[in-house]
């Protein structure tokens, strides 16, 4: 009676309960001492959970798929399939070799026990039989159904799985390679990406993470709560993962248009970890560069995550360098989600100009003379004219302001050029920076802008 109960426990280790009345039936078997049909029935339970097994997950692997559709059509026509299917699943790695080998070891006992062979088993042999199924094959709560993510996972750590270094590019090749990965399994691919970027000892993590980052450019909505649910969330407060996550937002910032404040904040502060830890001569549009995360935030994210990043707006007047790429790359358009972001920044480049740091104005107006892109070209003509004011009634004491200002702003002879038409038409006073200008100062600077036209004088 004991043998009984302790079979009966293992029938709590059967995921589908489905096959629990043939089991018992089994049992029922064992314990009548009609071995040979325990082994039978225990046989064709293992066979029956395969077959369910595999019509659950064809719709998540197209392995599974293939399999089952080809089993399906040797069972209608009641045509022996067994070593067909166990060859499939272990050619198609849903089934380990071990794992095949010892199925056809069962079968080999359900054979002899099906058959006249003067095979008489015994109650030990019965009962292992019926044990090892169970433990081994009904008690896992599905197949091995990721050869298709294995080869992929694989695929990604070769040099030339990504052939360019642009990013909607290799977004590109990624969903060509996921197109045959049912919606259900990508979570499982994300998660193993993932494991694969923080493993130390994983040569070509780095591929990982740059497969995240295209996966991300995606427009898919499913992929991105993938993204958020699997690889932020559950992270968001782990360290060493600046690049990561500033990396996932330029790639595709709309994924975090629904975050929350408290994710956002999160995000906001790897961010700026970023800019701390970023080489300086990383490329201005590199994915992982910082201050382009924070251009595409300012350009296209919205919610919480776009109102937090207004916070790192004077990161760009400590790095002249990435202002001058930032005033040429934002959306300047009063309707665009870039206009805020931008006033944000010229507000604070403003306060810097007319400020009495004088290493920090030398050091953005020599940004803007070195830049052979010429940064202010496409801001509006009034704010040019408050820029070109500041420099001019600097009181800083610096040095490149009184350099520029004694060689007429030659060196941004541009900026001139771009205000003259609106000095022409009499638009000057139209600047505040004007009431802070002595009557000398309004002719030196009268003289300068409108050289071209010395009749017209500026309004005092």
């Amino acid at each position: 009676m004991s043998q009984l109960i302790d079979m009966e426990d293992l029938l709590n280790k059967v995921k589908n309960r489905e096959l629990i009345p043939n089991l018992r039936e089994a049992i029922s078997c064992y314990y009548s001492s009609s071995y040979r049909a325990c082994i039978i029935l225990s046989f064709n339970a293992l066979v029956d959970d395969l077959i369910i097994k595999l019509k659950y997950s064809k719709d998540v692997n197209n392995d599974s798929k293939r399999i089952y559709n080809d089993i399906s059509k040797l069972i209608d026509t009641q045509a022996p399939f067994e070593n067909q299917l166990i060859e499939q699943l272990v050619q198609a790695k849903i089934f380990t070799e071990l794992d095949g080998e010892l199925y056809k070891v069962f079968q080999k006992f359900r054979h002899k026990s099906a058959h006249p062979s003067g095979f008489t088993p015994t109650a030990e042999c019965a009962r292992f039989i019926f044990s090892e199924i169970i433990v081994t094959f009904l008690s896992k709560d599905a197949l091995q159904s990721t050869s298709r993510i294995d080869k992929l996972m694989s695929d990604i750590a070769e040099k030339h799985f990504f052939v360019g270094t642009d990013i909607d590019e290799m977004g590109k090749t990624v969903e060509s390679e996921i197109k045959d990965i049912h919606p259900d399994a990508l979570p499982q691919l994300v998660n193993r990406a993932y494991k694969k970027l923080i493993n130390p000892d994983e040569k070509s993590r780095l591929s990982y993470q740059t497969f995240l980052f295209a996966l991300s450019t995606i427009d898919n909505l499913h992929i991105s709560n993938i993204i958020i649910n699997y690889v932020v969330k559950p992270n968001i407060s782990k360290s060493s993962h600046e690049a990561l996550f500033t990396g996932l937002v330029t790639s595709n910032c709309k994924v975090f248009n629904g975050v929350d404040e408290y994710l956002s904040g999160k995000i906001i502060f790897h961010i700026k970890e970023r800019i701390k830890k970023s080489p300086e001569n990383i490329a201005n549009f590199a994915t992982t560069n910082p201050y382009n995360c924070l251009l595409q935030i300012y350009n296209d994210c919205s919610g919480h995550l776009a109102d937090k990043a207004l916070e790192l707006a004077g990161e760009f007047i400590e790095n002249p360098k990435r202002l001058s790429v930032f005033l040429i790359n934002i959306d300047k358009s009063m309707e665009s989600k870039g206009h805020v972001g931008y006033l944000r920044v010229y507000t604070l480049l403003m306060e810097e100009l007319s400020g009495d740091n004088s290493n920090s104005v030398d050091d953005l107006i020599n940004s803007f003379i070195s830049d052979d892109l010429q940064c202010l070209s496409g801001i509006a003509v009034f704010r040019k004219l408050d820029i070109l004011l500041a420099i001019f009634i600097n009181t800083s004491n610096s040095e490149v302001a009184k350099s520029v200002i004694n060689d007429r702003f030659e060196q941004l002879q541009y900026l001139v050029d771009g205000i003259r038409p609106y000095y022409l038409a009499g638009k000057l006073n139209a600047s505040a920076l004007i009431n802070s200008i002595s009557k000398e100062q309004k002719a030196q600077l009268n003289s300068i802008i409108g050289a071209m036209d010395p009749s017209t004088e500026m309004a005092e």
